[in-house]
């Protein structure tokens, strides 16, 4: 009748039409983080911005306990402190000291944070949220914007690192956003207490459950980088039964390049694969502190087989992929990146000792 619908949703309803990544229900992970300090244990932070012209009231449960809750005012922001969970920042479920090396896949019974507000927001976490508290620095630190659930799909694909220093692991961390939920996850590496490379491994996730995978440990002696057995980037998540679910990938600590300290928690909040596309522009971050030099790492990922890849100018030559395979390369400029299949592009920041004369930063993952 020519009439518009939106006249009668709630702003919760267009938000989730619209597919915004500004809205009313988000799930929180915490991640593998082994060496932070236990000073930061209870500084984990959700940062909730409400863009709208009247107030967003916020619920956050971990499980069946309200772990915080409030209003927040017209176009203003709040941070929530909580309570780190300690298996998964470990990356463990046994018995273990606070900077265990140990990891194992497990699944973790609501150990994720869900979030539900009336009015669209926009919402990152931070692991920790504080780079120091009091004269305690965390050293390891990293944060992500966090999908709204409307935008949540049935097909992952994860960009990661490999392992470092023989049992430092990348990660994927899978969260149920309903009850009975049926994953298949097909692994592109070794498994620390799990799968090898090549299998398919069916899951179920409960709402708040999270799935906790580390890359295998490389055999002793080895430093630096483990190869790509060890390296979890190009595994593949789907969805098999019930709903859509929210994956997070990164590390527990690594140093990017490989050489150059220190490490760091890396940590992001993976893409749908229908979300990925074929053109792409990168732009290099600021310079650290006490230096001009410019410089980033990158992984470019194919979600399919015969995948070419350009980049313009040439930060290095075309790449011809197949699915789940990625190239890595650093750049000092920006630039474009072009694919005739769809593809991700993963920005990472570099460890302060790359940079001459540095006297901040460490890798991050974007």
């Amino acid at each position: 009748d020519g009439s518009d619908s939106t006249n009668c949703a709630t702003a919760c309803q267009i938000a989730a039409y619209e597919k915004s990544y500004q809205g009313c229900e988000y799930f929180a992970t915490t991640s593998m983080n082994a060496l932070l300090s236990s000073t930061f244990f209870n500084d984990f932070a959700l940062v909730v911005f409400n863009p709208n012209s009247t107030s967003a009231t916020v619920t956050i449960t971990k499980g069946a306990t309200s772990v915080g809750s409030g209003t927040i005012a017209a176009n203003s922001l709040r941070v929530f402190y909580l309570t780190m969970d300690q298996e998964l920042r470990r990356g463990y479920n046994g018995a273990c000291t606070d900077t265990c090396w140990s990891k194992n896949i497990f699944t973790d019974t609501d150990g994720a944070f869900r979030v539900v507000t009336n009015n669209p927001v926009t919402v990152y976490q931070f692991n920790p949220f504080n780079f120091a508290i009091g004269a305690v620095y965390s050293y390891t630190n990293d944060a992500s914007l966090l999908l709204p659930k409307h935008v949540m799909t049935n097909n992952y694909m994860a960009t990661t690192m490999s392992t470092f220093w023989n049992n430092s692991s990348g990660f994927i961390n899978i969260v149920g956003t309903a009850d009975n939920t049926t994953v298949q996850v097909t692994y592109n590496g070794d498994v620390e207490g799990g799968p090898n490379r090549g299998q398919i491994v069916n899951y179920t996730l409960n709402m708040h459950d999270v799935l906790n995978i580390p890359s295998r440990f490389c055999s002793a002696g080895s430093y630096l980088f483990c190869g790509d057995q060890y390296d979890l980037t190009g595994t593949t998540i789907r969805v098999t039964a019930g709903d859509p679910v929210a994956v997070f990938a990164g590390h527990n600590c690594v140093y990017l390049p490989g050489a150059y300290s220190a490490c760091d928690h890396l940590e992001e909040q993976m893409m749908p694969l229908e979300t990925w596309g074929k053109n792409f522009v990168a732009a290099y971050t600021s310079p650290f502190t006490g230096t001009a030099s410019v410089a980033n790492m990158y992984r470019v990922v194919a979600a399919e087989d015969g995948t070419v890849v350009t980049f313009t100018p040439a930060v290095r030559a075309v790449a011809n992929l197949n699915k789940g395979q990625h190239v890595e390369f650093t750049a000092t400029v920006d630039f474009s990146v072009t694919a005739t299949k769809p593809i991700a592009v993963t920005q990472f920041m570099l460890g302060q000792q790359y940079f001459a004369g540095a006297t901040t930063g460490d890798p991050s993952m974007t």
